[in-house]
């Protein structure tokens, strides 16, 4: 019994998690990876955490050298 309710605690928590880094990603510009945050868990997080900010991004003039 006691690991019915470790696995379902275990996937109430990564559905919180991964809710939470979709919010992220949105933040910075970009949809669709709340499934790669649920089922991947910490490769799905870094994958969120790597995305770059679209929305600073956008229109930002290049250097010139």
């Amino acid at each position: 019994m006691s690991i019915l309710i470790t696995f379902v605690v275990a996937i109430a928590i990564n559905l919180i998690v991964a809710s939470q880094f979709e919010k992220i990603a949105i933040m910075k510009g970009h949809q669709g990876y709340y499934f790669w945050c649920f089922l991947f868990g910490p490769a799905g997080w870094a994958m969120v955490i790597a995305l770059p900010d679209r929305k600073t991004t956008q229109g930002a003039p290049i250097a010139d050298d």
